[in-house]
């Protein structure tokens, strides 16, 4: 009785989608003459084929090995992220025009009182525009707090070629409430500058080299002067 109702209903079970080939035969290919202790365990295996096809959830066909696999990508995915961005805040903060920079900013008395002892230096933003170094150039806006006030120090360098040293163009202080205070400028403009540029003229002084004079005796003629060399 149970193989005809089993035959009775495969055309209908065939053309189901959900219900697999494999189940729609074991339903009708159960043996006539199996032993009656058998013949239970192969219904209760059908039917339990049949229950696990009808009602497997689609979002639980993702196989064991191909989960963890998806997840072990993710985590790698975001621990190079994290390892790639502190590299480049590390880069950025071993620059000569970073540390040239901070270093300006912590001698300058205008700019420690409006900000308030002790500074704070934080992460650059490496989503900023304003922030690029390429072979010649260089600009950085590095946020700086402390217990008065906060803001960004903005900073212009440029270098004559590749593996040059770089060279300070600007660096001025721009508070949170819009104003800014100038740290540091080549020619001479800007307060900061003013040691600067006594240090390099007396290194260029200290450097230039005295000679004596020397004078050259030349056969004296007939109204010709002796002639000294500077």
């Amino acid at each position: 009785m149970q193989a005809t109702l089993g035959r009775a209903l495969l055309p209908g079970l065939q053309n189901r989608p959900w219900c697999p080939q494999g189940v729609a035969a074991s339903l009708v290919c159960l043996p006539h003459g199996a032993p009656s202790r058998q013949r239970p365990l192969l219904e209760s295996e059908a039917n339990h084929k049949f229950v696990s096809s009808v009602f497997q959830s689609p979002g639980s066909r993702m196989s064991v090995p191909l989960g963890k696999l998806v997840f072990f990508s993710s985590v790698a995915t975001s621990g190079t992220c994290t390892l790639l961005y502190f590299l480049i805040q590390k880069m950025f903060s071993r620059a000569s025009y970073y540390q040239l920079a901070l270093e300006h900013l912590h001698s300058h008395a205008e700019a420690l009182e409006a900000l308030g002892t002790p500074l704070s230096v934080h992460y650059l933003q490496l989503t900023d525009k304003y922030n690029f170094e390429d072979i010649a150039d260089a600009q950085l806006r590095i946020p700086v707090s402390g217990p008065k006030s906060e803001g960004h120090l903005y900073v212009s360098s440029s270098r004559e070629g590749p593996f040059r040293r770089w060279n300070l163009q600007e660096v001025f202080l721009e508070l949170r409430d819009g104003h800014r205070i100038p740290v540091f400028k080549p020619s001479g403009e800007g307060p900061a500058s003013l040691p600067v540029v006594l240090a390099a003229s007396v290194r260029r002084v200290s450097k230039r080299k005295r000679f004596p004079k020397v004078s050259i005796r030349l056969p004296r003629e007939k109204g010709l002067p002796p002639v000294a060399l500077p």
